[in-house]
């Protein structure tokens, strides 16, 4: 799911945060992460944000891009005993633009070796992006 708002929006301008990371994470990311998650039959309030994703969001300056233009992502993971979910919210800054693209992925019988993360369609799991597109280790671990 992608969509766009001017960082002029009522709402940040509202806030006095034009700039401010923690606005557009309130006003873009946790609604656009909250509507993915609910949208994949998922309850919201079982993901917890992947701190490391965070700090890098708010901490980068603002001239921060990517190769691909990206600014960041943003991370929000719910783990089982047999499933990982990893909420992904990308952002891009374009001049008074702020654009995200938001999805959500599965990684099932991980603790098996599997690898092969499936990506929700807005309707069900298709096969997603490849293998090892994040790191077990690494999600697990915080676990």
């Amino acid at each position: 799911m992608a969509t766009g708002m001017k960082i002029s929006d009522s709402l940040l301008r509202a806030k006095k945060q034009v700039l401010d990371r923690y606005a557009v994470l309130d006003i873009v990311i946790i609604p656009e992460i909250t509507e993915v998650i609910r949208q994949a039959g998922l309850e919201p309030t079982d993901f917890v944000v992947d701190e490391a994703s965070l700090k890098a969001f708010v901490e980068k300056p603002n001239t921060h891009k990517e190769d691909d233009g990206l600014f960041g992502c943003v991370y929000y993971d719910h783990c089982t005993k047999d499933v990982i979910y990893r909420a992904q919210c990308k952002i891009t800054f374009a001049g008074e633009d702020v654009w995200d693209e938001t999805s959500i992925f599965k990684l099932e019988d991980y603790r098996s070796g599997n690898r092969k993360w499936l990506r929700f369609s807005g309707s069900d799991w298709q096969q997603g992006p490849g293998e090892e597109l994040f790191s077990v280790d690494e999600i697990t671990r915080k676990v």
